[in-house]
């Protein structure tokens, strides 16, 4: 018996998106659940947001195969500064702020050898990469998941 799928919160217009900040966890699932939808395909998504965490009406999905491998002639980790290299250009074009990259792929939301290759290769990208990466979500057939969040703490918040 199949569960019934939930079904995604409306999607803002892109010209109310500037006046909309993402600002926790839970906003930034349900931005990427209007956004990307249950996985249905292997790819990477980009979500920039401005200073305010306000997305930008710019969403790059990527094609991407099923473990990340070097472009020819180069290891992994050129591949990741490529990337990263790719990612500061199109923040700096957008004058964007932050990114939130989604890892969309068919499948159970339990993440499998090569889903952890990916996120280990995103992290690559994130330690090469200028700007600041707000959250890595993982878009599966069943689950939206952050395995990765900037969002502060509360407790992390000292008062005088």
């Amino acid at each position: 018996m199949s569960r019934p799928s939930i079904p995604a919160p409306p999607l803002p217009h892109a010209d109310d998106l500037p006046s909309l900040p993402i600002r926790t966890d839970d906003e930034v699932l349900e931005r990427v659940r209007a956004i990307v939808g249950q996985g249905v395909r292997r790819q990477l998504w980009f979500l920039l947001l401005d200073e305010r965490d306000c997305q930008l009406p710019v969403v790059i999905p990527m094609d991407i195969p099923p473990r990340p491998r070097p472009a020819p002639g180069e290891g992994i980790v050129d591949a990741a500064t490529a990337i990263a290299e790719f990612l500061d250009l199109l923040l700096e074009t957008a004058q964007a702020a932050k990114v939130v990259i989604v890892y969309e792929r068919p499948g159970p939301a339990e993440l499998r050898p090569a889903d952890l290759a990916w996120l280990a290769h995103i992290a690559e990208v994130d330690a090469r990469a200028s700007a600041p990466l707000r959250a890595l979500v993982v878009a599966s057939s069943r689950r939206f998941r952050i395995v990765h969040s900037a969002q502060p703490r509360l407790d992390a918040v000292v008062t005088a």
